[in-house]
């Protein structure tokens, strides 16, 4: 269970338990994916950005989905204070896009960049909306 605090602070923090309580389970999590770093000697971990194709607009006008309630992998770095970054990753059979998340250790974006750089590079799966007007010269 991922449980953020931010926006929800308390002004006070000394007798705040439940704030206290969340802080402890991020530093739990984020010390949980640091030991799969280590166990397996790792430079990042790769998941799917969403474990569902994108809701249509008409579901998005019509609140089928909030943010809490979509089924997305992007909270494990925001959760976890780890540092990530999304990459086209190819296309559904109905041509939507797929992306796919590389999260790295805390305060190591250069590696991310690197790594998605050249995964960009090697498939070549970025491509613009057929929406989008040619560049001009």
């Amino acid at each position: 269970m991922f449980i953020g605090f931010a926006e929800d602070g308390p002004d006070d923090l000394k007798d705040h338990t439940e704030y206290w309580r969340r802080l402890n389970a991020q530093q739990t999590f984020q010390q949980e994916i640091l030991n799969v770093y280590a166990e397996y000697d790792l430079d990042v971990i790769v998941y799917p950005d969403v474990q569902v194709v994108p809701p249509t607009e008409s579901e998005i006008r019509e609140e089928k989905y909030e943010t809490m309630t979509f089924s997305t992998n992007t909270v494990i770095a925001s959760q976890s204070l780890c540092c990530a970054m999304s990459v086209p990753a190819g296309f559904t059979d109905d041509g939507l896009p797929i992306g796919m998340e590389i999260l790295g250790k805390p305060f190591d974006e250069s590696t991310l960049l690197e790594l998605g750089y050249a995964f960009e590079q090697a498939t070549d799966h970025r491509r613009p909306p057929e929406t989008t007007p040619p560049l001009s010269d």
